[in-house]
């Protein structure tokens, strides 16, 4: 997502993508179906198309980002599972604390954190 909001032109393609992150197309592609999915990303076809950022990144937790990509873990049982369900909780209220926009600056300040 950082790469859509750096884009030269809004948007990149899933090979540009890849290119940035060194991975494969088909891996990017997967990846941004999901977030289409939860209306983080949109796709334009054409030759002029490719994958947008869909809404203000100042309105997108990192969170949101972290749900779309991840699958829930099952129920806490175990004082092990309840440990890290405990852990996890944690973990996605700070990346709540958290926007694109805020990690696409040049500087950005763990302040808020």
């Amino acid at each position: 997502m950082l790469v859509l909001v750096t884009a030269p032109r809004g948007m990149a393609s899933s090979t540009e993508i890849a290119g940035e992150l060194d991975l494969h197309p088909v891996v990017v592609r997967r990846l941004l179906g999901r977030l289409r999915e939860t209306g983080l990303v949109e796709s334009r076809s054409g030759r002029e198309g490719g994958w947008a950022i869909a809404r203000d990144p100042a309105t997108i937790r990192i969170s949101e980002i972290h749900r779309a990509l991840t699958t829930e873990r099952a129920q806490a049982g175990t004082a092990l599972e309840q440990l890290l369900a405990v852990a996890d909780a944690a973990y996605v209220d700070a990346l709540g604390r958290v926007t694109l926009a805020d990690l696409a600056r040049e500087d950005p300040s763990p302040a808020h954190l």
